[in-house]
């Protein structure tokens, strides 16, 4: 068994979880992801974190997926990013929102407007707000002239509406920008997306 941090009390994690990715604190609940073994989410009461969490692994089975490579919490929902799926086609990536008062109900699956750009590592980071959830997308090629490969992108998607299509943020011009790396929100309804 893994404790983390100092006195957390999480002394129930699986020993295979040796790559922590990512912990998020949400009024009753704590996050904790891990890229050992294809990847998994633990969702822990925060009020009583030494109970066992459940557990979440890749809805597909997927082993490589890199699932809760990113999470985020957006409003009532569980946002996990998993940047290496296949199901569609070779690390295209996708995202998994779960609904956190019931995470036995089947999650929704984001993923990019495209069925066969491969390698767009779409999940990489995810961002939750009041009104969006946001998928970066770094692997994506830029539409806007040739050889702009790997530019990347940014997703908005309507936390109302995920059936909606996602509004698609693209860099102007500058190729291998590889937007979408890493995100961040502000209590001023600011989203900011890193590139690299």
């Amino acid at each position: 068994q893994n404790e983390i941090g100092g006195g957390s009390g999480l002394t129930n994690l699986p020993n295979v979880m040796t790559e922590i990715t990512r912990t998020v604190y949400q009024d009753q609940y704590m996050i904790v992801s891990g890229n050992a073994n294809g990847g998994s989410v633990y969702v822990f009461d925060a009020n009583n974190p030494s109970e066992q969490p459940v557990k979440l692994t890749h809805p597909g089975g997927a082993t490589n997926a890199s699932f809760g490579s990113s999470v985020c919490v957006a409003r009532e929902y569980l946002v996990v990013g998993a940047r290496y799926d296949d199901e569609v086609s070779t690390s295209q990536g996708a995202v998994f929102v779960y609904e956190l008062a019931d995470l036995t109900i089947p999650p929704v699956r984001l993923q990019p407007n495209t069925t066969t750009e491969t390698h767009m590592n779409f999940g990489t980071d995810v961002v939750g707000t009041d009104e969006f959830i946001i998928v970066g997308c770094p692997g994506d090629d830029y539409t806007g002239g040739p050889g702009e490969t790997n530019s990347g992108s940014v997703y908005l998607f309507d936390i109302n509406n995920f059936a909606s299509s996602p509004t698609v943020l693209e860099p102007t011009n500058d190729q291998l920008e590889q937007e979408g790396w890493s995100g961040a929100t502000s209590n001023d309804d600011n989203h900011w997306f890193g590139y690299r």
